[in-house]
């Protein structure tokens, strides 16, 4: 008989198990690469303002480590908040994706992408479906993010790197 491992015509478990690795990746990368582009930007232009607000934008004057930490602190939950926001409709496909159940070996189910996931939660549950538990992922992003950047300045500064690269 054919056996019931990987190739033998069985039942291929451990090919499913391999393949249930990257179940998700298509909608993760979908939702991780604009966020880090997303990210960076609202990050940099949050400080920027904060330097607008805080009076120094020319760069004229030192800046103690505390205020540019804050800065860096708070530039930093904004931009995750942003980027959070933005990315959340990929996240959502992502997290349906990786929770649901494998489809039979001969499926004759429609195609499974990222935007055509997208189009049938969309036409399903509508467009406010896209953004379902943001609140609650923001929550964990911003003050993530905000904790990241913040520990990258402060090494910064501890290392003798306290100029901005």
């Amino acid at each position: 008989g054919g056996g019931g491992g990987v190739g033998g015509g069985g039942g291929g478990t451990a090919a499913a198990a391999a393949a249930g690795l990257f179940r998700g990746l298509g909608p993760t990368l979908a939702r991780d690469v604009p966020f880090s582009a997303i990210y960076w930007v609202a990050l940099e232009n949050s400080r920027q303002a904060l330097e607008r607000i805080d009076g120094d934008a020319g760069g004229g004057s030192a800046v103690s480590p505390g205020r540019a930490a804050a800065r860096s602190f708070l530039g930093g939950a904004l931009g995750g908040a942003v980027a959070s926001f933005c990315t959340a409709p990929f996240d959502v496909v992502k997290t349906r994706r990786q929770t649901e159940p494998p489809a039979p070996r001969l499926c004759h189910c429609p195609p499974s992408g990222t935007l055509r996931r997208l189009q049938a939660i969309v036409a399903g549950e509508g467009w406010a479906s896209l953004w379902r538990g943001n609140a609650t992922r923001t929550a964990k992003v911003a003050p993530a993010c905000a904790i990241m950047i913040g520990c990258y300045e402060l090494g910064k500064e501890l290392l003798g790197d306290g100029g901005r690269a």
